[in-house]
């Protein structure tokens, strides 16, 4: 499941560049961008992390609490490889 969040961090982070560039986006904008669009795959393809991970120590979070958590590791993490990349 990891790795499924990790694809979709990569994903989101090209469809914000690619946005980005397109309609001249700058700060708060782009972050905005990228935690939308890491709600929505998070969302779309049913990616959970936390509960998997979690569950391990007997914790089991909600299902939205997960979905949530999962989109906004998706949509920062496809902000921070963006951030990265210089782009």
């Amino acid at each position: 499941m990891i790795a499924a969040v990790i694809f979709a961090a990569a994903l989101v982070q090209k469809l914000v560049e690619h946005a980005k560039e397109a309609f001249d986006l700058k700060g708060y904008a782009v972050a905005a961008l990228a935690l939308a669009a890491g709600a929505g795959v998070s969302y779309g393809f049913g990616l959970e992390m936390y509960g998997v991970l979690l569950s391990d120590y007997g914790v089991n979070p909600e299902p939205w609490v997960d979905k949530l958590y999962t989109a906004a590791t998706i949509g920062f993490g496809a902000g921070l490889v963006n951030d990265i990349a210089g782009r």
